[in-house]
C-alpha cells in the first residue's frame, strides 16, 4: 500500500535534486552579471541577493502539455555549445520535471500559431518552486520567426538568451538583433517587441519590482517585424 507514496517522494526528490543544479547555475550567472556592471547589473545584483541562501522549495504542480515545449530539448542541445552550456546541461536533466506555464491573458487574446509556439516556465516566485516575494525568475521558451508582438508590465525584466536569435525593439530604440549571450533590459512599463529568428528562442528571464501585476499586450507601433 505504500509503493504509490514512495514512488512520488521518489519522483519529488528527483525534481528538487535537478532543480538545485538549475538553481546553481542561476546564481553562478546573476552573480558574474552583477559583478560586470554591464546592463541590467544593478537587477541581476537583486536576483543574486535573492538566490544567495537556499529559498524554500515547493514542489512543482503536474505539467500540463503545451505545443512549445517539442522546442525545449533541441534548444538545450544547441546551447550545449554555447555562452551558456551549464545552464543547459543543468535544464536537460530538470526537463522531465518543468512545469510550463503560459500569460491567461494570452490565452484569450493571442492566435493559435502563437500559443502553439510560446510557454514559460517558473523557477523562482510566490508560486515557487523556489519561494520568493520580491523577485520572479524562470524561463521562456518562442519557436522559430515567430512574432511577439507589443506588450509590457510595471516589473523590470532582465532578460538573458539562451539559445536562438530574435530581433528585439524596445521603445525609444532601433531594433537589435540579440544572438545567445545577449543580456537587456526591460524598464517598467517599457514596450518591447521581439521577432524571432529560423533557429526560435529560449531566455533567461527574471522581474524585480512589481512582480505581481501580468504582463499586457499593448497597441504600440514599432518597427521590428
Amino acid at each position: 500500500m505504500q509503493r504509490v507514496p514512495r514512488m512520488m517522494a521518489v519522483m519529488g526528490d528527483a525534481a528538487k535534486i535537478s532543480y538545485d543544479r538549475v538553481l546553481e547555475r542561476l546564481r553562478a550567472f546573476y552573480a558574474g552579471h552583477a559583478a560586470s556592471g554591464g546592463e541590467g547589473a544593478e537587477d541581476a545584483a537583486i536576483v543574486s541577493e535573492a538566490l544567495a541562501r537556499p529559498p524554500a522549495w515547493a514542489p512543482p504542480p503536474a505539467a500540463e502539455a503545451f505545443a512549445a515545449t517539442r522546442h525545449f530539448l533541441p534548444a538545450l542541445e544547441r546551447a550545449a555549445s554555447g555562452p551558456l552550456a551549464d545552464l543547459a546541461e543543468a535544464l536537460r536533466a530538470a526537463a522531465p520535471h518543468c512545469a510550463w506555464v503560459q500569460n491567461p491573458g494570452y490565452q484569450r487574446a493571442m492566435p493559435q500559431d502563437f500559443l502553439d509556439n510560446y510557454a514559460a516556465l517558473r523557477l523562482v516566485g510566490p508560486e515557487g518552486p523556489y519561494l520568493c516575494d520580491h523577485v520572479r525568475a524562470g524561463l521562456v521558451l518562442f519557436g522559430p520567426d515567430l512574432f511577439y508582438p507589443s506588450h509590457n508590465h510595471p516589473a523590470r525584466e532582465l532578460y538573458c538568451v539562451i539559445d536562438g536569435t530574435a530581433e528585439w525593439w524596445r521603445a525609444g530604440e532601433d531594433p537589435v538583433l540579440r544572438p545567445p549571450g545577449s543580456v537587456l533590459l526591460h524598464t517598467e512599463n517599457q514596450d518591447h517587441v521581439m521577432t524571432m529568428r529560423g533557429d526560435g528562442l529560449l531566455a533567461l528571464w527574471a522581474w524585480t519590482g512589481d512582480i505581481l501585476s501580468p504582463a499586457v499586450l499593448t497597441e504600440t507601433e514599432s518597427p521590428a517585424r
